[in-house]
């Protein structure tokens, strides 16, 4: 079974830090979704699958409102500087839900998609 461990963290300044005084989560390929692809769309499960360990992970009002929007974003050199992303999107910052670092990932062999998971017809 895919397992995901989770670092809680927060936005600090132009910085993606832990929350103190928290221990990760480990969570599964259905609850990584349920918490971090509310919306089940096609589009949120192939941010997911981009995990990594170091990445970060976590969801975004979205500006047009609507279900909240998911991401992953891994720099270069690792560390979770977000100057570059909120001088591209002043409003990323206030606009942030949630947030955690990736600590460790294991894919199973394959991922199956649970019935309903994929794109919700028009």
């Amino acid at each position: 079974m895919a397992r995901f461990v989770l670092q809680p963290c927060k936005l600090r300044e132009d910085w993606i830090v832990p929350v103190k005084d928290t221990q990760p989560i480990t969570v599964d390929w259905r609850e990584l979704c349920a918490q971090l692809a509310p919306s089940r769309d096609l589009r949120a499960l192939q941010v997911l699958r981009m995990l990594q360990v170091n990445s970060f992970v976590g969801l975004t009002k979205n500006p047009r409102g609507g279900a909240p929007t998911n991401f992953v974003l891994l720099n270069v050199d690792r560390s979770g500087n977000l100057e570059k992303v909120i001088a591209k999107d002043k409003t990323f910052g206030q606009r942030l839900l949630t947030v955690f670092r990736v600590e460790d990932v294991l894919w199973d062999t394959k991922v199956v998609e649970l019935p309903g998971e994929g794109p919700r017809p028009s």
